[in-house]
């Protein structure tokens, strides 16, 4: 018996070898971390699945549609977070740095309060123009989703710590309870009110659990990265534009067209943003390498990397171009009108490679590129979104989601051939 497994282990290793001379690749820390990573995006994306089932079957979709509106908004209103302050941390930790995240952590929780005052301001505007419904949401909203978005940083040091099992758990963990508590009160209630109130509380007292459990197990040293804190709020700031014009979509849409549209929009996303978030992993894994790794190497390395898994990706975009209508008729029919604009926006899941030019800008500190990103983009979402959502409804927000793949996949390339 013996001896079979140290045949297999060999061959395992014989295989690993062989693969890494092809894609220039640690492949046996991939599959350490990308077994468990990989397994724990599955059972993620399966309760993704329930979720969006259960929203499609169990709420109007006018109701979804206001949902989706005040979550978009929602997504803005937590900005003052400092959404990319778990990545300067996540960096800091693969260096040693395991006390920023209590720093961090505070950080977070003080500008949150600007959050909570924007909600409150938007929930009162709402309430002086008559619209009871969407000034009782956006006061849920002022009063949770800051918290719930403050609370994200109980995987920031297993990541940077390469502990991807746990970092698994405690995603697995996160995603089971607050599905769980959404869908049973879909059954239960149509009202968007608890619907809300079921969306953000168990988010807040499941993050704060597993952060809690995260520092006590992961933080081993009180060692702070005083570049962490500022360097965070530097990469939240670059973000600004392009975390709020990421949901404009769906709040023009809204605006011009009702929340009906809304619904079918964000069906015909959700798919393609589930299989997206199946390779995510791949990202999660190459950040803590690329942070400690030397740039002349990565400089070399990564553009080959990221052609190859390009065309590794055309497989899974095809598949899912044929199969939408099947798939939509079995699992959405409420939402069959979805399915050629699904088939369009699946075409987005061939610009992920470019992420782990991305990720490199963020490890090597290339400022620079990060603002040109930041900026242009979103500005061309901006103009296009502004001119074709009104002239082109859902069509022109497809047409517009293309543009900055594009711009950014340029700018990517011009500047990494310069770090």
């Amino acid at each position: 018996m013996s001896v079979l497994i140290n045949k297999t282990k060999n061959g395992i290793l014989k295989i690993s070898k062989s693969l890494e001379q092809w894609i220039k690749t640690d492949i046996i820390y991939l599959i350490k971390g990308g077994v468990w990573l990989s397994s724990g995006q599955m059972i993620n994306m399966g309760l993704g699945l329930l979720l969006t089932v259960a929203f499609a079957n169990l709420l109007p979709k006018d109701v979804y549609g206001t949902y989706q509106y005040v979550i978009s908004i929602a997504s803005i209103i937590v900005i003052p977070t400092l959404l990319e302050m778990n990545t300067s941390v996540i960096r800091s930790v693969a260096r040693g740095f395991e006390g920023t995240i209590v720093r961090a952590v505070k950080t977070r929780l003080l500008f949150s309060l600007l959050g909570t005052i924007g909600g409150l301001g938007l929930s009162i505007y709402y309430y002086l123009n008559q619209n009871i419904i969407l000034s009782i949401s956006f006061l849920i909203v002022a009063l949770f989703a800051p918290l719930s978005k403050s609370l994200t940083s109980y995987g920031v040091l297993p990541q940077g710590k390469k502990k991807f099992d746990d970092l698994t758990k405690y995603e697995v963990i996160s995603t089971f309870f607050e599905t769980l508590i959404i869908i049973l009160f879909l059954y239960i209630t149509k009202n968007i009110f608890l619907v809300l109130l079921a969306y953000f509380i168990p988010k807040i007292i499941v993050r704060g659990i597993l952060l809690k459990i995260s520092i006590k197990k992961h933080k081993t040293n009180d060692d702070v990265d005083p570049e962490a804190i500022p360097y965070g709020k530097h990469l939240s700031f670059i973000n600004i534009i392009g975390d709020g014009v990421s949901q404009l979509d769906k709040i023009l849409l809204y605006y011009f067209l009702g929340p009906v549209q809304v619904a079918i929009y964000t069906f015909a996303m959700s798919p393609v943003s589930r299989i997206i978030s199946a390779f995510q992993p791949l990202n999660t894994l190459s950040f803590p390498k690329i942070a400690e790794a030397d740039p002349k190497i990565i400089k070399k390395t990564l553009p080959k990397k990221v052609l190859k898994l390009f065309y590794i990706l055309i497989i899974p975009t095809a598949l899912y171009i044929l199969l939408a209508p099947i798939i939509y008729k079995l699992i959405f029919p409420q939402y069959v009108e979805s399915v050629i604009y699904a088939q369009v926006c699946a075409l987005i899941i061939l610009f992920f490679p470019q992420k782990l030019l991305g990720t490199a800008m963020v490890a090597y500190s290339q400022k620079k590129t990060l603002y040109m990103i930041s900026i242009i983009g979103p500005i061309t979402k901006i103009i296009l979104l502004g001119i074709l959502t009104p002239i082109l409804g859902i069509w022109g927000v497809i047409i517009t989601m293309m543009f900055p793949y594009v711009i950014n996949l340029i700018i990517l390339l011009y500047y990494f051939k310069r770090i």
